[in-house]
């Protein structure tokens, strides 16, 4: 079994066709060590639209300034972040994109990339987890409180038991196969 690595992905888009104009990433692993980051601006998708948040950009040509941000076209950041994703192929590693909204994040760079390039976003298929969809899953679909309504205080065993249950549970869910992000 190859050893994973988690790219957590997240994206801004612009206001009125959604186009992704920010981007950024950092892979770890289950013991917290980084294979790598990157985030950017897209100065292509910029002069498109504007972003969602616009009394932000202000913020963002500071963070260019200070280099916390790369300013970027769209296409070379598809390039960095598809190399980036083989260099762990490369090196044994399952590389696993998440994101706190899988299904936004995917969808709309599949969308500014075949509008802007024509293409996939993806150049193979990359297993995709969803946090948000992730921690939902995991957790108990019912509260059970510590003591019973006639008063009796709840089997500490039992308790661990349930817990037990639904980690196994959320183990064994895995994470679902985003097919290149787009059509």
């Amino acid at each position: 079994m190859k050893k994973q690595i988690f790219v957590v992905l997240d994206t801004e888009t612009t206001k009125r066709n959604g186009l992704v104009f920010d981007a950024g990433w950092t892979s770890i692993d289950r013991q917290g060590n980084h294979y790598g980051k990157g985030s950017y601006l897209f100065r292509d998708i910029l002069v498109k639209d504007d972003p969602f948040y616009r009394h932000k950009i202000a913020n963002y040509w500071e963070m260019a300034w200070q280099h916390d941000v790369r300013p970027i076209t769209f296409a070379n950041f598809r390039d960095r972040f598809n190399r980036h994703l083989n260099k762990l192929r490369k090196q044994n590693f399952e590389p696993i994109i998440c994101a706190y909204n899988a299904a936004f994040d995917t969808r709309q760079l599949s969308l500014t990339c075949m509008t802007m390039l024509g293409k996939r976003f993806l150049t193979k298929p990359t297993r995709l987890l969803d946090i948000w969809d992730a921690w939902a899953s995991s957790c108990p679909k019912r509260y059970i409180a510590e003591m019973s309504a006639a008063g009796n205080i709840r089997n500490a065993v039992a308790r661990l038991r349930r817990s037990a249950y639904w980690l196994r549970g959320y183990q064994n869910r895995g994470a679902n196969l985003a097919q290149g992000f787009g059509s």
